[in-house]
């Protein structure tokens, strides 16, 4: 039997999820392992307890570690109400611009992987805000659209993780006209 790591209890309980095995805790609610199962059951406990959607929570911590970006709302969706998941946020000085730019590149090139259009779109409510949101025709909005946004949430996800450490997110082109870009026409 396992005991827990974190209040050294003997009453640790296996639990499944998606035919995956982990451990609780039923002293003190710990969650014990290292598998998909277990980190899922941690991010899901994280999001409920900072008020967001599970659905959409990765994606929130995702961008909000991004310098200049300040994440004010988000929705996971739902598919009974027909209402699409989103992120918003707004941009804080030239190192949110950036951000931005980054994030604007990366929806361009990896448009092919997502099952439905997202766009980043710019509102101005008490300032300016930008939501990370699919684009659907409302004539098209049923609840498997909903679905598929949720469904396109991770591989936006795995895709924002990957790509922030990609050279071209760390280091942008140079502008045209600049010393490292060329001369100007």
């Amino acid at each position: 039997m396992q005991s827990c790591i974190e209040c050294g209890s003997e009453r640790v309980q296996v639990r499944l999820r998606d035919g995956e095995a982990y451990g609780e805790c039923e002293l003190c609610g710990a969650v014990l392992g290292e598998n998909e199962a277990a980190a899922r059951t941690r991010s899901d406990r994280e999001a409920k307890e900072q008020g967001v959607d599970r659905e959409v929570w990765p994606v929130v911590q995702a961008l909000a570690r991004l310098k200049g970006l300040h994440v004010v709302a988000s929705h996971g969706g739902d598919a009974p109400a027909r209402t699409l998941p989103f992120v918003q946020w707004t941009s804080v000085g030239d190192a949110g611009l950036l951000q931005l730019d980054n994030l604007a590149k990366w929806l361009a090139l990896s448009s092919r992987s997502h099952r439905l259009h997202w766009v980043v779109e710019l509102e101005y409510g008490h300032g300016l805000t930008f939501t990370l949101k699919p684009r659907v025709d409302p004539l098209r909005l049923g609840t498997e659209t909903v679905l598929e946004a949720q469904r396109d949430l991770d591989q936006l996800h795995r895709e924002l993780e990957r790509n922030v450490r990609l050279s071209w997110w760390k280091h942008p082109a140079p502008e045209p006209g600049s010393a490292r870009g060329g001369k100007r026409a």
